[in-house]
């Protein structure tokens, strides 16, 4: 769980990575959510597919989160470390990624992490 404070605009998740020395996965159709003023934004979960069929660790399980997947979207490799979209990609799409609106889990999650968070007025807005 995390929470970011951003400026009112429009927002895209281009490309994912599970961090460390893991390559970064691309999108050609990425995910995108829009942040309104003075209003706290719950876009989804986000779900690598692999950690819903492969086994992890338990604190990093979300099958209560896939229950409520409402969105797919496929990632592939990079095809180098520089990539800037100037190169022809034909790689196929080939790891998916899901957003879930699981919003009871997510309003008790930030309650816990972040009490001085006021979610009295919040907008689901899962990303697309």
């Amino acid at each position: 769980m995390f929470a970011l404070t951003l400026p009112v605009g429009t927002y895209t998740i281009e490309s994912i990575s599970a961090g460390g020395d893991a390559a970064s996965v691309v999108s050609r159709d990425p995910f995108r959510f829009t942040v309104k003023d003075g209003k706290v934004a719950y876009i989804g979960t986000v779900i690598k597919g692999w950690s819903i069929y492969n086994r992890v660790p338990k604190e990093y399980a979300c099958e209560a989160d896939a229950k409520y997947i409402e969105a797919r979207k496929l990632y592939h490799s990079r095809p180098c470390s520089f990539w800037m979209g100037l190169k022809e990609d034909s790689a196929p799409d080939t790891l998916p990624v899901y957003a879930a609106n699981y919003v009871d889990g997510a309003l008790s999650e930030l309650k816990r992490e972040f009490p001085s968070l006021d979610l009295t007025d919040f907008d689901v807005q899962l990303m697309r």
